[in-house]
């Protein structure tokens, strides 16, 4: 099964943990693609992300659909039950 890895790097003023949510919520986005096997993000050091994502050829090369609102919102990268209790 083919592999797509991407690495995103940390803007000088941006956020860690607005980083990570966003990553979570990518990767549970891609993840509800057809095709799609598995997506997961890895911290590389502390400023940087690397996306391992596997599926078929086709899902790899489809744009994410459906990526949309503010992926740094927490109330968006987590399942409702978790958000609710915060």
């Amino acid at each position: 099964m083919p592999m797509q890895l991407q690495i995103w790097e940390r803007r000088q003023n941006g956020d860690r943990e607005l980083m990570a949510n966003a990553a979570l919520f990518m990767c549970r986005a891609v993840r509800e693609t057809k095709g799609i096997a598995s997506s997961r993000f890895y911290w590389s050091g502390t400023e940087r992300i690397v996306f391992l994502t596997n599926g078929d050829d086709a899902a790899l090369s489809t744009p994410l659909s459906g990526f949309t609102g503010d992926p740094t919102d927490p109330s968006r990268t987590l399942p409702p039950s978790e958000a609710d209790s915060e």
